[in-house]
């Protein structure tokens, strides 16, 4: 089972590194980007997880804290949508 998540934390480097080619990361702009795109990821897999019949297994009050960390993380993401959306107008 952890050779799996190591696996998995490989394909989604991976992923990420070609997502990513050409995009400065020194610059501002550039971690902004990454990062607002990394978000959105883990965002879609934890409501992937959500819908799973494991999450269904979990104690009500570890299902409660991830329901409210996507909650927080979709806030997150608004956060830096308008942060993204700033840059792009000012360029």
């Amino acid at each position: 089972s952890n050779k799996i998540w190591m696996l998995e934390g490989y394909l989604l480097k991976q992923k990420l590194y070609e997502a990513f080619q050409g995009v400065d990361t020194s610059t501002f702009v550039g971690r902004l980007y990454v990062e607002h795109a990394e978000l959105k990821k883990k965002i879609q897999n934890l409501q992937f997880f959500i819908t799973s019949k494991s999450f269904g297994k979990l104690p009500e009050v570890e299902r409660d804290s991830l329901t409210e960390q996507l909650v927080c993380m979709n806030k997150y993401l608004y956060v830096l949508s308008c942060r993204v959306s700033r840059t792009s107008n000012n360029a």
